[in-house]
């Protein structure tokens, strides 16, 4: 069953920096999921408002981070850990001039429904942070 979730999110993939992260085969950290379609239950909260069961989603891609990249290699061969490893070189996660790699790819035009990340300048904390 992990393998499977794992081929299903390289099939949805992950972006991030413009030079094409999408396809270097890194594992997405993150996705969002946004429910487009619902059958209402009948059922309501103490507020009353209506609980619905989601029958169809959308499914929302983020920039790379670095903590999905970090903790898939520790379950890998030594061969697919350097494969991913070279890739993470060639993403958006590494930043070139300093030698080092960043907490996450550029998160310039991410909503702010991404959390507290999207509060801080790139550079600062979780937004794009080096390491």
């Amino acid at each position: 069953q992990i393998d499977l979730g794992i081929a299903r999110a390289h099939t949805i993939g992950s972006h991030g920096f413009e030079n094409g992260d999408e396809f270097l085969g890194i594992t997405p950290t993150y996705f969002s999921f946004n429910v487009t379609k619902w059958v209402v239950t009948g059922e309501t909260n103490k507020d009353g408002n209506p609980f619905v069961n989601a029958t169809e989603l959308v499914v929302g891609k983020f920039p790379l981070f670095l903590e999905g990249v970090v903790r898939m290699m520790k379950t890998l061969d030594t061969e697919e850990a350097t494969s991913i490893y070279n890739a993470v070189k060639k993403s958006g996660l590494r930043d070139e001039k300093l030698g080092m790699y960043t907490l996450s790819s550029s998160l310039v035009g991410q909503s702010y429904d991404m959390g507290r990340m999207m509060a801080f300048s790139p550079g600062w904390l979780e937004n794009q942070s080096v390491w």
